[in-house]
């Protein structure tokens, strides 16, 4: 197994060409307009050896044509947390262009993260979906894993280890496993606990070596709403939290080297002001690997709005089941279609919890979390935080 990071890129937008490496994101174009992603990648003999060669993609938020050395490979809709596609037919050795246009047709997008190249002569993970069973004292971890490739000669084994060094192990056959972690560290939004998180690594083996590893950061808890669904309280661990929050749209103006910056700063703000709930608007970009990181590290609960739903994008979704952070969703639509989003939401994963929350409105929130520059640009100086008396006058203006 081998795995090569592929970082640089050129960028042509149509109005202009630059090199770059990701995070990339677009701010809304001319419809059918297209954004030319490229990138070159170094072939040797050895590679085009090997059974198959995978290149694998993160997070595409619209419509792409993928192409090698100008012969398409896959014209995917868009929407997927990862891609995985094999490209070993599509190569030779030497120098090869890996390209994706990138048809933004009015709406933003976004490609966020490395991509991979993997030299393999078995299969590659593409995604991960975590189940929690909390009862008598212990949490059993239930792990889904989705491969591609050659699996019939594969297996997985998952390691969990806690903050304080505990190990513990599961095996995944045909792709479904279990870790049992008695007397767990459980993971609390702000203000109610700690946030324990977990190390879970999953690796993949062939015959005598790694094929792929999956690894990410996991936390013990049950995530839930009263059962009146109206979102005046939520259960966490079978404690009520009232939520505390925002809605969170992100800056799409902001130059794309200080974005990740900005998110930083944004959450780390935003959980220094006592919010432990952000709500990510319908109309907004759907939260990131970045954003539900970071919320995972502070505490704060993250209820994405839905207001349209397909099988792919609920399989997107349960893909985030990793993160402690989100569990539950808000959908916006009317009744004759909120059913089958909910059961298509829990078919993807049995512990996301959905409901329509009529009384969505009444969270205390903000319409964003303002970044820096305009909390200086618009506040007098004693007054730069985002809940100053001279802002919020501000908001009840509008």
């Amino acid at each position: 197994m081998l795995k090569r990071k592929i970082t640089e890129f050129t960028v042509d937008t149509g109005t202009e060409r630059l090199s770059c490496s990701p995070p990339f994101g677009f701010s809304e174009l001319p419809s059918g307009e297209a954004t030319r992603v490229a990138a070159t990648v170094r072939i040797e003999g050895a590679d085009l050896a090997a059974a198959h060669l995978y290149l694998k993609l993160p997070y595409v938020g619209a419509p792409f044509a993928l192409t090698v050395n100008g012969s398409t490979v896959a014209t995917p809709d868009g929407g997927s947390e990862s891609y995985v596609f094999d490209i070993k037919g599509y190569l030779s050795v030497g120098d090869n262009e890996v390209a994706l246009a990138l048809k933004n047709g009015g709406a933003n997008g976004r490609l966020s993260g490395e991509w991979e190249l993997l030299r393999t002569n078995y299969a590659v993970i593409k995604s991960l979906k975590l189940t929690q069973t909390h009862e008598a004292g212990a949490v059993t971890l239930g792990i889904g894993l989705e491969a591609v490739g050659s699996t019939d000669n594969v297996r997985a084994v998952a390691t969990l280890v806690s903050g304080a060094g505990q190990l513990y192990y599961g095996g995944i056959t045909r792709g479904s496993g279990s870790i049992t972690v008695k007397d767990p560290l459980l993971w609390w939004p702000r203000g109610m606990g700690m946030q324990n998180l977990y190390k879970l690594t999953v690796n993949l083996y062939g015959d005598m070596e790694i094929e792929d590893t999956f690894e990410c950061r996991v936390g013990l808890r049950t995530l839930d709403t009263t059962p009146e669904g109206d979102g005046s309280l939520l259960l966490v661990n079978g404690s009520s939290l009232l939520p505390m929050g925002a809605v969170y749209t992100p800056d799409r103006t902001a130059a794309l080297e200080t974005r990740e910056k900005m998110l930083r700063a944004e959450i780390a703000a935003a959980a220094s002001a006592g919010i432990n709930t952000l709500i990510i608007p319908e109309e907004s970009d759907p939260p990131t690997e970045e954003l539900l990181s970071l919320c995972d590290a502070h505490g704060i609960i993250v209820i994405p709005e839905i207001d349209g739903l397909c099988r792919e994008d609920a399989g997107r979704y349960a893909s985030l089941s990793i993160h402690p952070s989100v569990g539950i969703f808000d959908v916006t639509v009317g009744n004759d279609e909120e059913s089958s989003y909910i059961a298509m939401l829990k078919e993807a994963n049995p512990d996301f919890r959905a409901y329509r929350f009529d009384a969505a409105e009444s969270y205390p929130s903000a319409y964003s979390l303002a970044p820096e520059t305009v909390l200086f640009a618009a506040l007098p100086e004693g007054e730069r935080n985002l809940f100053s008396e001279s802002l919020e006058k501000g908001r009840e203006r509008e």
